[in-house]
Order: C-alpha cells, then structure tokens, then sequence
C-alpha cells in the first residue's frame, strides 16, 4: 500500500490507498476523485507501518480493501462506517476533541 503523513502543527493528516489504486480515478455523483500519487503515494507502506501512521493520525482519508481493514482492526473505525465508490472501499476518519 501507499502512504502519506502530513504533519500541520497539532494536525497528523494519512493519505493512504491500496497499490493498485494508486492513479485511478473515480465518480461519485457527478464528482471526479482522482487518487493522486502526489497525495497517497509519497510512501511503499507495510500494514505495520501503516496501522502506526493510522495511530498518529488526527484526520485519515483512506482507499482500498486492505487500508481500509487496518483500520477497522485498529478499532478507528466500524465496518459499517466504510463507503464504497464504484466497489471500492473508502474510509474517513477525523479525530475531534
């Protein structure tokens, strides 16, 4: 998977997505999102790795199968909380307090 940590003074911020998503495009409503490596593939991630940028995150924004369940494993999140654009899984997450 690839990831992105964005550190923003008290903000932790995890762009992450599966490999194979990295560059692909998708419709939701009428509006285009384009899974950018400049955003999500700053970074080759292990699940390690991830699941301990997810722990440090304060806002995450998070596609594909496997991205999405470490999160789910980590307990960030419930399954039925995953959205999914044209079948694929999509998870947002924003810490607030």
């Amino acid at each position: 998977m690839y990831a992105t940590l964005i550190e923003t003074g008290e903000a932790v911020i995890l762009f992450c997505c599966d490999d194979e998503l990295l560059g692909k495009k998708l419709v939701l409503k009428g509006t285009e999102i384009e899974i950018k490596k400049e955003t999500y593939g700053q970074k080759k991630a292990s699940e390690k790795e991830t699941a301990e940028m997810l722990k440090r995150a304060t806002t995450a924004n998070i596609f594909g199968e496997k991205s999405v369940q470490i999160a789910v494993k980590l307990g960030l999140s419930s399954a039925k909380n995953v959205k999914k654009i044209q079948g694929i899984p999509h998870l947002q997450i924003y810490t607030i307090g």
